[in-house]
């Protein structure tokens, strides 16, 4: 039994790569594009020797809202990237557990300043 009218190529989703790493799904749309693995290349190596607990492991324990009197664009920004905070904010790391800057560089990208 089916629909007669319906023909599955015409009607069926696009295909997609999917592919996993440390509990993250990676979607690609580009059929052509490297494996996820080989795209990643040493970053894999570089967690696996930093992360305590793994990635996989990990889970979000709480969330915390706080009303701010703002415009939302200013603060959603300033949120999302912390990178600045090792700088501009130094004396809020003890609090933030990270007691001392990162001067690692993953595949030539920094990810804190000294």
């Amino acid at each position: 039994m089916g629909l007669p009218h319906v023909e599955p190529e015409k009607f069926c989703l696009p295909e997609v790569r999917v592919a996993t790493w440390e509990g993250f799904v990676f979607i690609n749309i580009d059929p052509n594009a490297p494996p996820l693995e080989d795209y990643l290349g040493g970053i894999t190596e570089h967690f696996a020797s930093l992360a305590r607990p793994p990635l996989r492991d990990r889970y979000k324990a709480m969330h915390v809202a706080k009303p701010v009197r703002c415009n939302w664009k200013v603060a959603l920004e300033a949120f999302l990237e912390g990178y600045h905070t090792i700088v501009t904010h130094a004396q809020s790391l003890p609090y933030a557990g990270t007691p001392t800057p990162s001067t690692t560089s993953t595949q030539g990208r920094s990810t804190g300043t000294a």
